[in-house]
């Protein structure tokens, strides 16, 4: 599909856990309405506890998170049943939020990994 100068290939897949979200992007100039895409990822810290953790991950300057998934990790790095009280990006768009928690009958340490499609975005005239 072509947009004003921007070829996009999209592939969205749900999974049990979170979205996995694969895209290929070529801008054609710089100047396209979504350029220099590329994936930010975060984590947590190893936990022990029960109780939600916290990540925010935030985009380089001058681009904005357009999508985001998550899982909850085992200390081996396996994905754990997790279960989220919130997830949304940041008021303006910088960065994205989410508190989880290890929702598995499984002890044992766990951690929280996110990661955030960001890219410059154009504002449209409509």
């Amino acid at each position: 599909m072509k947009v004003q100068g921007l070829h996009l290939l999209a592939l969205v897949m749900l999974t049990a856990l979170g979205t996995v979200i694969s895209t290929v992007v070529q801008a054609e100039e710089e100047s396209a309405p979504l350029a220099a895409y590329e994936v930010i990822t975060g984590e947590t810290d190893l936990t022990d506890e029960p109780f939600e953790q916290q990540l925010i991950v935030k985009c380089p300057e001058g681009k904005r998170a357009l999508g985001a998934g998550w899982a909850v990790l085992d200390k081996t790095g396996a994905i754990k049943q997790g279960k989220v009280s919130y997830f949304m990006p940041s008021y303006d768009g910088s960065g994205w939020m989410i508190n989880a928690a290890d929702d598995s009958d499984w002890l044992g340490a766990w951690k929280i990994r996110m990661r955030v499609m960001c890219a410059k975005v154009q504002m449209f005239d409509f």
